[in-house]
């Protein structure tokens, strides 16, 4: 499990969050690019010790064979000391001589020409190696590595049928040509090398694998209704650039990500405003939350949190940046106010289309961890609960809860820190009934609001036909001991310390 740490961010004075952006990150998704290797047989050329003066005087002296050392003077424009001086430098390395006021080429001259038209001016040497492109661009990709399970399960760009045979080869050696400089300074090469490509002689096609392309997804802060992808975590300037094909796939994967507002359920909503009813006062009414207001009234708010402020409405997954940093502040608030340390930290997963799509979920669980170190039942241990496709997440959490398919409170999510820290989040498309599901919610170490959200995730926890899927422990019941962590915690239904 990864141990980042997560540092917060300054606390904000204002009771404004000033705009630095139009847009609002709401995800971070990351996806697997299709690579392939090829083994490349190729020549460089390095350039040889010969000015462009000494070569054109010798391509000159071998189409007239001998001239006047006067007649070279003039061809170049030189002055005789000039004259003199070239044609010394060139007599003295032995590929021409004087004779009876002519110059002529000696056999070492000719033999420069031996195999070209042109004199062999640099060194060729014959190359054979292995390069890495991306199927996509066909433009270098990262470097080779094993994934584990988690990454493998990672969401798949897709890619179109690529030519066989000799065209397949074609289209390899023009990549190979048009990159060649980039892989050179990336295998350690320098700027200030003339090593050029001389020709590419051979493609052979070896085995398929993956990277991984973070992709950040934000909305506009003045019509949040159509995502925007950006990958500059990634790359950026002319290598992006280059990679013109990728961007195009990774915008339309997060535009094929739809939800219908209609399809999270009433108890999601009811249950966010029993744990945080001050946060959604005049934002619901009849169990239906108004999802645009909402997020207009979220971007008004101060979003930092302090010791007076111990609620914020929040926009976007826990695991973006600015949340990320949100979440570490009250972490950092509530282990200074609390001894204690909670046995378990539980993770509610919504049944919405690639949640959780990102190696970020394991680093906010290895930030928690880490920063509770050791309880004294050991490491506080990690419970993923959702319904549906759990698996994957076998590598990122100790234990994982199954639930029959509908019991759950479709579009909520929370995740619990027992007594530090609580997010909690419906996910809804903005301003129209069905678009991008964004998370909404909030983000809390106020007790009275971590009282409410442990009472409701023990309710949910006790489900009918909940089971263990996943247990990297010696539990003699999973279920149970999870229910115990929850269970001593009594609901309150007071109002939360906030300060609007």
């Amino acid at each position: 499990m990864s141990n980042d740490v997560i540092e917060p961010r300054p606390a904000d004075s204002g009771d404004v969050v000033p705009s630095v952006s139009d847009l609002v990150d709401v995800n971070v998704i990351e996806l697997r690019l299709p690579c392939r290797s090829f083994r490349i047989r190729y020549k460089v050329a390095e350039p040889g010790e010969f000015s462009m003066t000494t070569e054109f005087l010798l391509r000159l002296l071998r189409l007239v064979n001998a001239l006047p050392e006067t007649t070279i003077g003039e061809f170049f424009g030189f002055t005789n000391d000039e004259t003199r001086f070239i044609v010394d430098h060139v007599e003295n390395q032995g590929y021409v001589r004087r004779s009876k006021g002519r110059v002529h080429l000696t056999d070492a001259g000719h033999g420069l020409f031996s195999e070209s038209e042109e004199p062999a001016l640099f060194e060729v040497s014959n190359k054979e190696e292995r390069f890495d492109f991306d199927l996509i661009s066909l433009a270098p990709s990262d470097q080779f590595r094993i994934f584990d399970d988690f990454e493998y399960r990672l969401p798949e760009l897709s890619i179109e049928p690529m030519e066989t045979g000799e065209q397949a080869s074609a289209v390899v050696m023009r990549a190979f040509k048009r990159f060649f400089q980039e892989f050179r300074l990336k295998r350690g090469g320098t700027r200030l090398e003339k090593q050029s490509l001389y020709t590419v002689d051979f493609v052979n096609a070896e085995q398929r694998f993956s990277t991984l392309v973070p992709v950040t997804v934000s909305v506009r802060k003045d019509d949040p209704e159509f995502p925007e992808a950006s990958v500059l975590e990634w790359r950026s300037g002319t290598e992006l650039d280059d990679r013109s094909g990728i961007v195009q796939k990774c915008a339309e994967f997060v535009r094929s990500i739809q939800w219908r507002a209609d399809q999270f359920a009433p108890s999601a909503i009811s249950t966010c405003t029993r744990i945080a009813p001050s946060q959604l006062a005049g934002m619901v009414k009849d169990n239906h939350l108004n999802a645009e207001a909402f997020f207009k009234a979220t971007l008004r708010q101060a979003g930092e949190l302090r010791v007076d402020r111990q609620t914020v409405r929040v926009v976007g997954q826990l695991w973006t940046d600015p949340n990320r940093a949100r979440f570490a502040s009250a972490l950092k608030y509530a282990i200074a106010r609390s001894s204690s340390r909670p046995k378990m930290q539980f993770w509610l997963k919504p049944s919405i289309p690639h949640w959780g799509a990102t190696r970020r979920v394991a680093g906010i669980l290895g930030a928690v961890e880490k920063q509770l170190a050791e309880t004294p039942d050991g490491a506080i241990r990690s419970i993923l609960a959702g319904e549906g496709r759990v698996s994957r997440f076998k590598t990122r959490f100790n234990g994982i809860l199954t639930f029959p398919n509908s019991s759950l409170p479709s579009g909520l999510e929370i995740f619990l820190v027992p007594s530090h820290v609580v997010y909690v989040a419906v996910h809804s498309p903005l301003k129209h009934a069905e678009g991008y599901p964004v998370p909404i919610g909030i983000i809390s170490f106020d007790s009275e609001v971590l009282s409410r959200a442990q009472a409701a995730l023990f309710d949910i926890l006790r489900v009918p036909g909940v089971s263990a899927h996943h247990c990297d422990w010696n539990a003699a019941d999973m279920v149970v001991e999870a229910q115990a962590v929850l269970a001593p915690v009594v609901a309150d239904t007071s109002e939360e310390n906030t300060v609007e």
